[in-house]
């Protein structure tokens, strides 16, 4: 109910926490998105405030067909059961219930 405050957010890569935009670290640590093109991105900033309701469109995929199959398999790469990658997004309403998603559930979990 009501607008969604992030509080924290971070990426799990290899046993490490990376506490940047999914962009950045795409770009930084995973070699292979030097081939994908990225037609706009959003942030997820600590204090960020999402209405109720709405979500946030954090990558978009342009440039073509090997672009976008580059992409969508690191992605699975990224993604499998046994993969090193995890992210978490921890947020608040605003009467303080607290809650977090992450790349291994589909639905948020209350804190």
């Amino acid at each position: 109910v009501g607008p969604a405050i992030i509080e924290k957010r971070v990426i799990i890569y290899q046993g490490k926490e990376y506490n940047m935009e999914f962009q950045d670290f795409l770009r930084q640590y995973i070699p292979e998105m030097d081939s994908v093109n990225i037609t706009s991105s959003s942030t997820v900033q600590i204090g960020l405030s999402i209405p109720a309701g709405r979500s946030r469109e954090i990558l978009k995929v342009g440039g073509g067909q090997k672009s976008y199959t580059t992409f969508l398999k690191i992605m699975q790469e990224l993604q499998e059961e046994n993969s090193v990658f995890d992210y978490e997004i921890q947020y608040r309403s605003i009467y303080e219930e607290r809650w977090e998603i992450g790349s291994r559930s589909d639905v948020p979990i209350e804190l």
